[in-house]
């Protein structure tokens, strides 16, 4: 399509994005205060192509731009592309005016080619899709591939003196489906691979001091890190019991519902960020949970929080789905924007509140009605309640501890 519109105008301005894309750079331009620039990438293009619109159900903000967007461009005769993995009608949690203009246009259902086209198209494209790493490489710099969607293959020889692979360095590859540490990889992390939503399987080899896989699933040699887990397999995943520690980005994107914490104690920066959580009990030895642990996780309608915990780490549940919250008293600290643009409608506080802090942009765009904040509340940060616009009422228990309200 975009080779098409170039073709017959090739000064056209042509934006091709996903829904996550769409939702990060909101996320982005609310917490920087640059809408405008969010706003003049989408609005004022000649054609927007975007891949998984469904993923937008159940993010209000998200969608409120979606639609605010669709109408501006199609006044303007501008043309707007989506793809889906059904029709509109069928997308659940997704607004009825949106289900409306989707429906207004063409609508394809492009079924798989044939099975002599498919083995045609794969003959066409291996020797494309494929990238050889040479040998004596030591460095693959951070997002050195990202973004690169036909990706479909990294090929590492046994005799790779490959030693680090950045950070984001394969992250939305969506057509790679494998990869194999070799044998001196000594730094890597989940970023990595991060996006990668076709991947099915990790390997490492067997001489490598640092990593291990098994049943295609990345950790730490002595098994108490898990690395990165294959996002595009379906189906629950038992944790070992040796893990303690969940690495960074290792389950972004993973097409996991529930997960078993019990073991674990301490949840690295966008953990299970973008994964298909449904529920999550957050047990009582995790210590600590860093940023974005959980962030757009749309699906994730009830948390549990534990009492390891101390404080609710920065953006650790942004863009989530979750619709009400209980904080134990345990919690001291709900730090920046621990709960922003989320799906949040109640939040309730333990008797004995501890909670001292709420930080800046922490319930920014949530749909709560009402808050009692406990009396043991001292500060409230900028924004932290921005953009709510559901909020009707709130209050302070006797003998409230209040000493700093923020702008807005």
């Amino acid at each position: 399509i975009i080779e098409k519109l170039k073709a017959n105008n090739p000064d056209s301005k042509i934006v091709f994005t996903t829904s996550e894309d769409i939702t990060n750079d909101l996320t982005f331009a609310i917490q920087t205060k640059t809408t405008h620039d969010f706003h003049n990438k989408y609005r004022s293009c000649d054609a927007l192509l975007i891949d998984d619109i469904q993923m937008i159900a159940g993010r209000n903000l998200t969608e409120e731009e979606i639609f605010h967007t669709f109408d501006t461009l199609t006044k303007a005769g501008k043309q707007i592309v989506l793809t889906s993995d059904k029709p509109p009608s069928a997308i659940p949690k997704i607004e009825d005016r949106l289900k409306t203009r989707f429906e207004s246009g063409l609508l394809c259902d492009i079924q798989p080619p044939d099975f002599e086209t498919r083995i045609a198209i794969i003959r066409r494209k291996a020797d494309l899709l494929n990238i050889t790493i040479p040998d004596e490489v030591t460095r693959i710099e951070n997002e050195a591939f990202v973004d690169n969607v036909r990706l479909s293959a990294v090929i590492l020889s046994s005799s790779s003196a490959l030693e680090y692979i950045g950070d984001g360095a394969f992250s939305n590859c969506a057509g790679l489906r494998n990869f194999n540490v070799t044998s001196r990889v000594k730094y890597l992390n989940g970023s990595a691979f991060s996006g990668d939503t076709s991947i099915i399987s990790f390997g490492a080899a067997e001489d490598n001091g640092y990593f291990i896989a098994e049943d295609g699933v990345l950790f730490s040699k002595n098994k108490d890190t898990i690395v990165a887990y294959p996002a595009g397999r379906k189906g629950e995943y038992d944790l070992p019991d040796t893990v303690k520690t969940i690495g960074q980005h290792a389950f972004a994107y993973a097409k996991i519902t529930e997960v078993d914490l019990s073991s674990v104690e301490k949840i690295e920066r966008y953990g299970f960020s973008h994964s298909w959580l449904e529920e999550l009990v957050i047990s009582d030895c995790v210590k600590e949970a860093e940023k974005g642990a959980f962030a757009f996780t749309g699906y994730l309608k009830k948390v549990v929080i534990g009492k390891g915990l101390t404080e609710i780490a920065a953006s650790l549940f942004s863009s989530s789905g979750i619709r009400s919250i209980y904080i134990p008293a345990n919690i001291v600290a709900i730090n920046d924007g621990a709960f922003f643009i989320s799906a949040l409608e109640e939040i309730s506080f333990a008797p004995d509140s501890a909670l001292e802090t709420i930080g800046g942009n922490g319930f920014y765009g949530t749909y709560l009605g009402e808050i009692t904040f406990p009396k043991s509340l001292k500060h409230i940060g900028g924004e932290a309640f921005r953009a709510c616009i559901f909020l009707k009422k709130v209050s302070f228990e006797a003998n409230s501890l209040i000493r700093d309200i923020g702008d807005y």
